[in-house]
């Protein structure tokens, strides 16, 4: 279920740069790049070997904890997800 939510989210930021492409306004590739690494750690903190892995080790625990907390949330903000949106809407 989560995994369907993220691509969501990454299926509307796509739509959001495609849409600020489409006014020649400049989006930068390296901020979709940013978003989707972002978008992908969080599918693989929320996958599957990954949960049992935390469930049963703390190593993977912790792995979780770095990914959701530390990594996804960086790369998720330097996709700017806010201002692209903002600008697909008007």
């Amino acid at each position: 279920m989560l995994v369907l939510v993220t691509q969501g989210l990454w299926f509307a930021y796509v739509l959001g740069v495609r849409a600020q492409r489409r006014r020649r306004k400049v989006w930068h590739c390296w901020r979709l790049v940013s978003f989707s690494l972002g978008c992908g750690l969080l599918v693989v903190a929320f996958s599957p070997p990954m949960v049992e892995w935390g469930h049963s080790d703390l190593r993977g625990h912790m792995a979780q904890h770095l990914l959701l907390g530390m990594f996804a949330p960086i790369a998720l903000m330097l996709g700017a997800p806010g201002p692209c949106c903002c600008a697909a809407c008007r």
